[in-house]
């Protein structure tokens, strides 16, 4: 397999990815299938975070809780994985399974994520609060001066853990990006006043890796 380099010490990625798919076990359909990119701990082979699809599963599956198996029957005890056991996932087909049975196995997936509820209660166990408390007094002068105090505050990239070619995201609900992107510049000003953050808005600002 080809793999790409890094400058930062790193592990390399495959230049080609092989995707994983995670399926429906009933009607075998596909839910979404991501890419092997994550380096096992001491070998060269890569593979799918494996909390990171269960969680996206749970979420196609509006936010059921369930089990990934490389079987599709929910009985078969050897297949079902274990984010203990089986950090990431090497197969190339999985199943996700509820962890309460229903009465129609052909559970519901969400298509449209407008129809998407945030599970506020509970959190699926990854959900833990990264983004630091002490932000107070952490205001700049420019957007500069904000894109390297976030740098600051952010040594890695908050979703891939990368530390080389960063940028700063700015986090805008989906309802405002119409507002924030596009109000004429007439009204920049306004946007200024309106968009720059104060000490209780950091909280919408992180690093992550460029594209």
């Amino acid at each position: 397999m080809t793999m790409s380099t890094s400058t930062s010490g790193k592990p390399l990625v495959p230049e080609r990815a092989i995707f994983v798919s995670f399926n429906h076990p009933t009607n075998k359909q596909l839910l979404l299938s991501l890419p092997k990119n994550n380096v096992l701990p001491l070998t060269s082979d890569f593979g799918v975070h494996h909390e990171t699809a269960l969680t996206a599963c749970q979420i196609i599956a509006y936010n059921e809780p369930g089990f990934l198996s490389t079987s599709a029957d929910r009985s078969n005890i050897v297949a079902r994985t274990s984010t203990e056991r089986d950090p990431f996932l090497t197969s190339k087909t999985y199943y996700y399974h509820l962890l309460s049975q229903p009465d129609d196995p052909n559970y519901s997936i969400c298509i449209d994520f407008a129809l998407w509820s945030f599970p506020h209660n509970p959190f699926p166990p990854s959900w833990v609060r990264v983004t630091p408390i002490h932000d107070a007094g952490f205001g700049g002068s420019g957007w500069t001066d904000i894109s390297s105090r976030i740098k600051q505050r952010d040594p890695n990239c908050r979703i891939s853990d990368w530390i080389d070619n960063k940028s700063t995201a700015h986090i805008v609900p989906a309802d405002q990006i119409e507002w924030v992107c596009y109000l004429p510049l007439v009204l920049a000003d306004i946007i200024t006043k309106s968009v720059f953050p104060d000490a209780n808005q950091w909280h919408g600002y992180l690093c992550r890796r460029a594209r």
